[in-house]
């Protein structure tokens, strides 16, 4: 599982599912069409926390993958 927070006052949420993730990054299958190339979010999945910024967003069936960088992570507890 992983928490996708966003939007100017940080009040919209996604949920989804981390597929994989790596020291660099980590990629979301999720159902939320909106995310944009240079977003930032803050997140919470399994591995990490932190602040992450979108790099690409294809559809995937009927959901959508999205591909983040870290700008900030810590291990989550």
């Amino acid at each position: 599982m992983v928490l996708l927070v966003f939007g100017a006052a940080q009040q919209n949420q996604v949920a989804g599912v981390l597929v994989d993730a790596s020291d660099g990054g980590f990629r979301v299958r999720h159902p939320f069409s909106g995310f944009r190339w240079t977003d930032v979010v803050r997140f919470l999945h399994p591995l990490a926390e932190g602040t992450a910024r979108v790099v690409w967003t294809r559809a995937v069936a009927l959901e959508f993958e999205t591909g983040f960088v870290y700008l900030s992570a810590a291990a989550s507890d």
